[in-house]
């Protein structure tokens, strides 16, 4: 259940970011043939993201004390 609400939270701030660009959207038509890729690489990094660290976790290269230095890695990258 939490991960559904933050699924929505963030749907909702990114139907919030395209309705401020619709005036450009609606000139340049093309622009919205990239939003799914644009969401896609999104989605794709977080999945390699996730599994890398997943994997040091259950090699035991990644302690719970190592969080915070893994966050903010990931949001560096």
């Amino acid at each position: 259940m939490p991960w559904l609400l933050l699924l929505m939270i963030s749907a909702t701030f990114t139907g919030s970011i395209i309705n401020g660009f619709e005036n450009a959207l609606q000139k340049f038509s093309i622009l919205t043939g990239y939003i799914p890729v644009l969401m896609d690489t999104g989605g794709n990094s977080g999945s390699q993201a996730s599994v890398t660290v997943i994997r040091g976790i259950s090699l035991k290269e990644v302690d719970f004390e190592d969080l915070v230095k893994v966050i903010w890695k990931e949001i560096r990258v």
